[in-house]
């Protein structure tokens, strides 16, 4: 049943469109009529709680959909802080490389959601579960900085369930903020990892013991070349290929039986052999302790671009050689990859 307040008190026509001062059908003035000016002191056309907010696209819709900048910028500031812990910037927690990735999800997420498309709520709120669950499994339970870090998903899916209002919005993005802070001042508190265990290369049948960088393994002729040669064994030659293909560094260490040798001969042999474009003239510094007395140093390079040394000696009744090179130009860091190297060395 129509509402007596919309009708018309002559001709009964309805409904009277809103804020009308005659009837449409017969043209009768309400002006004058008690029921007319009942219904303007009490506003009964008036809209009240009706929030139409449209995209750009002009659509009507969501609360989330019309504002979602600050729930999208919460999102960026945690893709921030994964950057931040991932690239090492204040302490270096030899993070897994998979939070770059996480990092760029929580952008594409953001941007999902400044664009309306899609599923854009349903996305943001499981890339902010990826993010509290990162938060927990990269850091200890009870770390202020996990429970800042972890604080951010959670601001984010506080943000994005149901229709958040201004308040929600506003106090969300606050809160990201204040989080955001929080876990990046916690960092100096965070406990840094200790270093990595250097890895130990050795063959006690052979005599040798060879402790290189923690990352570093042996390599196979494949994964060497072409930076260096390794040749096959038999019973007088025997040979190590090792060196980090992540770090660009290659090694070759080589024992050989021998009686008697000449040894600037045999290690200028040797470098010919390595393929080395290096002057094949012993350098003025001493070679490595591990290699005695009887040592010879020099410089190599290789025709794929690798810059380092070379080292030689005769030990014993047999020829030793170790080369290290590193896929750069420059011989001063593949000099020093060489120190390093040869620090670790012991032959017996």
């Amino acid at each position: 049943m129509a509402n007596p307040e919309t009708l018309c008190p002559k001709c009964a026509f309805s409904p009277i469109p809103a804020g009308a001062e005659k009837c449409p059908r017969c043209n009768e003035v309400f002006a004058f009529n008690p029921l007319y000016k009942r219904a303007q002191r009490l506003m009964v056309d008036k809209r009240e709680g009706l929030d139409f907010e449209a995209t750009l696209r002009g659509a009507l819709t969501g609360a989330l959909s019309a504002h979602p900048a600050p729930a999208a910028a919460v999102l960026a500031l945690g893709a921030a802080l994964w950057l931040i812990r991932a690239a090492g910037l204040f302490v270096d927690l030899r993070e897994p490389s998979w939070l770059f990735a996480l990092a760029a999800l929580e952008l594409v997420a953001a941007t999902v959601l400044m664009a309306n498309i899609g599923p854009a709520r349903l996305f943001a709120q499981a890339v902010a579960v990826a993010h509290l669950a990162a938060a927990f499994v990269l850091g200890a339970a009870h770390s202020p900085h996990t429970l800042a870090s972890a604080s951010i998903g959670a601001v984010v899916i506080a943000m994005t369930v149901g229709e958040p209002s201004a308040g929600r919005r506003s106090g969300g993005l606050i809160a990201g903020l204040v989080c955001t802070a929080a876990a990046v001042a916690s960092l100096v508190w965070v406990t840094q990892p200790p270093p990595a265990a250097p890895v130990q290369l050795e063959d006690l049948r052979l005599g040798y013991q060879l402790q290189v960088p923690a990352g570093w393994k042996r390599l196979t002729a494949e994964e060497l070349a072409p930076h260096l040669p390794l040749p096959s064994e038999d019973l007088d030659n025997k040979y190590l290929g090792f060196g980090s293909r992540l770090n660009r560094t290659f090694g070759l260490l080589t024992l050989t039986n021998v009686e008697q040798l000449h040894l600037l001969a045999a290690c200028q042999d040797q470098l010919r052999r390595l393929g080395a474009i290096s002057d094949p003239q012993p350098l003025g510094s001493s070679a490595p302790d591990a290699f005695g007395r009887e040592s010879i140093l020099f410089e190599l390079r290789t025709a794929s671009g690798s810059a380092g040394r070379f080292a030689c000696a005769k030990i014993g009744q047999r020829f030793v050689t170790l080369s290290v090179v590193v896929l750069d130009p420059t011989p001063s860091i593949g000099a020093a990859a060489f120190e390093k190297v040869s620090a670790g060395l012991t032959v017996r």
